[in-house]
């Protein structure tokens, strides 16, 4: 079965790294909530580019919510 999975998303089983990027690009796509929706990555490029644009993403979230929780520590300060 994990050889249909493999053909099916076009990935050489024979090479390791293609492997691995395939299961992070599902892993990551999975945890951060994206769904892989009508548009995915298809190829060993694009999942690497989707991969990194999901984490600098989380990274970015991370950093807006932390701004948001001090200017509402700063606004309750006030208050």
């Amino acid at each position: 079965h994990v050889q249909d999975w493999l053909v099916s998303r076009e990935v050489n089983s024979e090479d390791n790294g293609q492997i691995y990027v395939c299961c992070l690009y599902f892993i990551t796509t999975v945890f951060t909530t994206v769904g892989f929706g009508d548009i995915s990555a298809s190829n060993h490029k694009e999942r690497i580019f989707v991969i990194f644009m999901e984490c600098t993403a989380c990274c970015f979230f991370g950093i807006i919510l932390g701004e948001l929780q001090g200017i509402y520590e700063a606004h309750s300060a006030n208050s």
